[in-house]
């Protein structure tokens, strides 16, 4: 990078190095001094912005440190010229998470209303029926009624299938309503420590927020609780889409509603089969959150990245 800033900002390149003199048509010396000065400036400036692009390619490969030029990253960037306009976030696993794991939740609630449960056996059969369960969607154009009652339904066979090799319930309807209850209660979640500071310099950088997730109704419910609604521009839940991620149908409804190309957006998730990929493949800039990661900085390539922290996606958008 030292050789790049000398060759673009010499101390003296030849148009300085030359005397300030009268020229052929009387232009007073001092004029040109003036001009020079203005060249300096202008050259100066050039350097700078030049070193921050430079820095920025190498600090997130894992070759840079520090800031640039002594100067912050964030404001050697102008919003008019900055490429990503919107951020897309999943919700559930990337924002928030439940405030105990789901399958201790399953069982706790399972012997309450009669059914002495495993939480080992109950967390197995809740990934088995979740990981063949097809997508929370139902296609485009059902009315709002109808979308809760699908939705509702979804869920019931998921939890179905995830202790129909357990045992049986005295009345599974009950305990039914009281699991779907219990998830949305915005007190049973927790939102991840970054996310609303992340979300807050992203917004103080003119960068639309939105989210897009297969999660149900009841996450607008979750949002709100956890303060973090305020944030967004748009939220999208593939049964209202009528898709569900992976499905490209998904991120171009929420495209659609930003306004935006997907070249000019990214997304944000912690799933690679669920947000990483598909948003890959529509033409969004993709980052893969993994808080298990031993490495600290973000890992970058061409237009998709790999942090361990929601904290490192503001510096991302600046680099994509």
């Amino acid at each position: 990078m030292s050789r790049f800033l000398r060759h673009r900002s010499s101390a003296s390149p030849a148009w300085l190095r030359e005397r300030p003199r009268l020229s052929g048509a009387g232009v007073p010396a001092r004029r040109l001094r003036v001009r020079a000065l203005s060249r300096v400036i202008q050259d100066s400036a050039y350097a700078l912005n030049a070193c921050a692009q430079v820095y920025a390619n190498l600090s997130y490969s894992g070759a840079g440190t520090g800031t640039p030029c002594g100067f912050p990253l964030r404001n050697s960037y102008n919003q008019s010229t900055q490429m990503i306009r919107a951020a897309f976030f999943d919700a559930a696993g990337t924002l928030f998470e439940p405030r105990e794991p789901v399958g201790l939740t399953y069982a706790r609630l399972a012997r309450d209303f009669g059914l002495d449960a495993p939480e080992d056996a109950v967390a197995a059969g809740f990934r088995r029926a979740f990981a063949a369960a097809p997508g929370l969607a139902f296609g485009p154009g059902r009315g709002h009624d109808e979308l809760r009652g699908l939705e509702r339904e979804w869920w019931r066979r998921r939890v179905g299938e995830t202790f129909a090799p357990i045992g049986a319930f005295p009345d599974f309807d009950v305990f039914f309503d009281a699991l779907f209850a219990h998830f949305a209660d915005p007190g049973h979640w927790v939102a991840d420590l970054e996310a609303a500071p992340t979300l807050q310099r992203l917004k103080n950088d003119g960068i639309k927020l939105g989210v897009i997730s297969n999660f149900d109704y009841r996450l607008y419910r979750i949002l709100d609780g956890l303060e973090l609604t305020r944030y967004f521009d748009s939220i999208t839940i593939s049964s209202e889409a009528g898709y569900a991620k992976p499905r490209r149908e998904v991120f171009q409804a929420a495209l659609k509603r930003a306004g935006l190309s997907a070249h000019r957006a990214m997304h944000i998730g912690d799933s690679e089969h669920l947000d990483f990929a598909p948003a890959r493949a529509v033409g969004m800039a993709a980052v893969l959150i993994d808080r298990e990661a031993r490495q600290s900085r973000p890992s970058i390539a061409a237009r998709s990245a790999r942090i361990c922290s929601l904290a490192s996606v503001p510096e991302v958008a600046q680099v994509f």
